[in-house]
């Protein structure tokens, strides 16, 4: 830009005050007209004082282009040798790297910190393997205090669901908790150890993994004893279990629906059942209805009133064809239920007094 300022300045001046430049020509135009004789110059005295002003405004033209030209920083040709220099190993620098001139300097202030850490990066590692160690350190004691509750736990645990394995009519099962410690690799933010659920179903079976030695019913009756167990430190408030029953009838039923009543008074509890014993039970009953009509599924689900779910559950007892023994026998279950409820308000009543 200074480049172009001086040329322009040199080239307005050259133009104004060359031997043909208009300052000569002004000049000239008056020395002609002074001349002249005084009977006519009144003619041109606008002409006169329009060339004296056109000689004022060159003379300030003049004067401009030379403040102008004067207030250059740059008059030494090798200084701005320099910065032309300068510009263009910038604009190299910006081809280079992709980036825009103006964001140089922070690439710059970037670069000069990551050489900064190359450079000291042998320091840097022994920090990080001193913190790593301490860590490292402080891991494996709170690791090692977690294994030793597990181990406290899994005692309790055991006996808790082996109790309720007994009142589910399981009293053949056992159940068993192994702690196994990982390899290093394998540690995690639960801790050095693997835990693992193990069942027997029979005494003269070996423990295994409860998902290959239960059957579906036996599953159903684990599964639930641990719900049981676990019900006051689970943080869901809802439980729905779909055909817990499954496999099993009579007598084990009937403990699996006084379990899940149990259960109900913590959470709240929604099975799916096909069991009798477990709906007469609850304290709600709904039939989930399936009707298909002109190709399309429609999935009705009413709750029951006391006659209608006496009906249902003699149904669920008899199938299609209700029976009057299919009837005294719901209203035995649904009695039982009112029953066991009475007695245990009477127990609640006298814990109270």
């Amino acid at each position: 830009n200074q480049r172009k300022i001086d040329t322009m300045c040199e080239t307005a001046l050259t133009e104004l005050n060359e031997q043909q430049g208009i300052t000569k020509i002004l000049m000239s135009l008056r020395r002609r007209f002074d001349r002249i004789d005084d009977k006519i110059r009144p003619l041109f005295d606008n002409f006169m004082n329009t060339l004296t002003q056109a000689e004022e405004s060159i003379s300030q033209c003049i004067y401009e282009i030379d403040k102008i030209s004067s207030m250059s920083d740059y008059k030494n040709i090798h200084e701005l040798e320099q910065i032309e220099e300068r510009l263009f190993k910038l604009h190299d620098l910006s081809r280079k790297y992709n980036l825009h001139s103006d964001d140089l300097s922070s690439f710059y202030e970037e670069s000069l910190n990551k050489l900064h850490l190359l450079e000291k990066k042998d320091h840097l590692m022994i920090e990080a393997k001193k913190e790593e160690s301490e860590a490292k350190k402080d891991y494996i004691t709170k690791a090692e205090k977690l294994r030793q509750i597990r181990i406290q736990s899994s005692k309790t645990l055991i006996h808790l669901i082996e109790q309720e394995l007994m009142a589910l009519k399981f009293s053949y099962a056992k159940f068993y908790i192994k702690i196994i410690p990982l390899k290093e690799e394998q540690w995690g933010h639960h801790g050095m150890d693997q835990i693992i659920f193990e069942a027997t179903t029979n005494p003269d079976r070996d423990a295994g993994p409860i998902s290959s030695i239960a059957s579906g019913g036996e599953l159903s009756r684990f599964m639930l004893a641990l719900k049981i167990v676990l019900a006051k430190s689970d943080p869901l408030s809802t439980l729905i279990f779909d055909e817990i029953d499954i496999g099993v009838g009579g007598s084990t039923a009937a403990a699996i629906g006084e379990k899940l009543l149990l259960l109900s008074k913590d959470k709240q509890i929604i099975v799916i059942t096909h069991s009798p014993q477990v709906a007469a039970a609850a304290n709600n009953h709904w039939s989930v209805i399936k009707t298909i009509n002109e190709n399309q599924t429609t999935t009705n689900i009413i709750l029951l009133n006391s006659e209608k779910r006496r009906e249902e559950i003699a149904r669920m007892l008899s199938g299609k064809e209700i029976s009057t023994e299919a009837r005294f026998a719901a209203d035995k279950l649904l009695d039982k239920k009112i029953e066991d409820k009475k007695t245990k308000n009477t127990r609640l009543s006298s814990a109270r007094k």
